[in-house]
């Protein structure tokens, strides 16, 4: 049973060293927290979810 919960804490101790933009990740609700979609994908992260609520949006064609 020792080994046994050993090899867990070891597991889930890697896990937060290879993984560590799983703990910094937040999720970005559009438009609750931003006005945009342009505006959240600037305020996100790498490993950061942007969340689109289902609305009616203004695109415009670059270049």
């Amino acid at each position: 049973m020792k080994t046994k919960i050993k090899s867990l804490f070891l597991l889930h101790l890697i896990a937060l060293f290879v993984f560590p933009q799983v703990l910094t990740a937040t999720i970005i609700n559009v438009p609750d927290e931003q006005s945009s979609i342009q505006a959240g994908i600037n305020a996100a992260s790498n490993g950061d979810t942007i969340l689109v609520q289902l609305n009616n949006y203004q695109w415009q064609r670059l270049g």
